[in-house]
C-alpha cells in the first residue's frame, strides 16, 4: 500500500452538502449535538448551519474515526465506494454509527489510477440510525479538489455564484482528519 505524505501546513478539504439548502423549510431547531430539537425558526437554524457546519471565517476540523481494516479495505477498492462505519466529530459535535466512503467519478476514477491516495469522501449521517442527522443534514461531501493545487476553484466559484444571486450549496473549508492523522496526500 501507498504511504500517505503528512505536511505540516494548513491542507484543507472542502466540505459540500448534498441536501442542505432544498429542505431548510422543513426543518426545526437542533441542539449542540445536532440533534433536532423545538421550534426554532428557519432563521435560526440556518445562522446555526453558518457558524457551526459551514463557517466562512475559519477553517473547522472533522474528526473520523474508522476501523483501520475497514479503511484500508475501502482505498484498496476505492471504486467500489462501499459504505463502512465510523464515528466523526463534525467541529466538535461527536456523532456514532455513521458510514463514510469514497466518492466521485471523474476524479475518482483519476485517484484510483494514479499512486495517489488523495480521495474524496462521503460522511452519511443516517446510514446506520436513520433518524441520525447533523443539523438536518444526512450527507455531507468532503471534496478533494484532486486537480486543483490551490484547493480554492471551487469555493472560488462558489462565492461567485452567491454574489450572482444563484442557488449554491453550503461549503466550507475543512481539515479532515482519519484515525487521528490529518488526511493529507501529495501526488509522489
Amino acid at each position: 500500500m501507498k504511504r500517505r505524505s503528512y505536511l505540516p501546513l494548513l491542507i484543507a478539504f472542502f466540505a459540500v452538502v448534498l441536501f442542505a439548502t432544498p429542505v431548510l423549510g422543513a426543518w426545526y431547531g437542533a441542539d449542540r449535538s445536532g440533534t433536532l430539537t423545538g421550534n426554532s425558526s428557519t432563521g435560526d437554524l440556518e445562522q446555526k448551519l453558518d457558524e457551526l457546519i459551514f463557517p466562512k471565517d475559519r477553517v473547522i476540523d472533522v474528526r473520523v474515526t474508522v476501523d483501520d481494516e475497514d479503511f484500508q479495505d475501502m482505498l484498496e477498492n476505492a471504486s467500489a465506494e462501499q459504505l463502512k462505519p465510523a464515528a466523526v466529530e463534525y467541529n466538535g459535535i461527536k456523532m456514532e454509527n455513521i458510514g463514510i466512503r469514497t466518492k466521485g467519478n471523474l476524479s475518482l476514477m483519476s485517484v484510483v489510477q494514479s499512486d495517489s491516495d488523495r480521495y474524496s469522501f462521503k460522511l452519511s449521517f443516517d446510514e446506520y440510525i436513520s433518524s441520525q442527522k447533523l443539523f438536518g443534514i444526512s450527507k455531507i461531501n468532503l471534496n478533494n479538489s484532486y486537480s486543483d493545487p490551490t484547493n480554492m476553484r471551487e469555493v472560488l466559484a462558489y462565492e461567485v455564484a452567491e454574489q450572482l444571486g444563484l442557488p449554491v450549496p453550503k461549503y466550507s473549508y475543512v481539515n479532515l482528519y482519519i484515525n487521528g492523522e490529518l488526511w493529507v496526500s501529495i501526488r509522489r
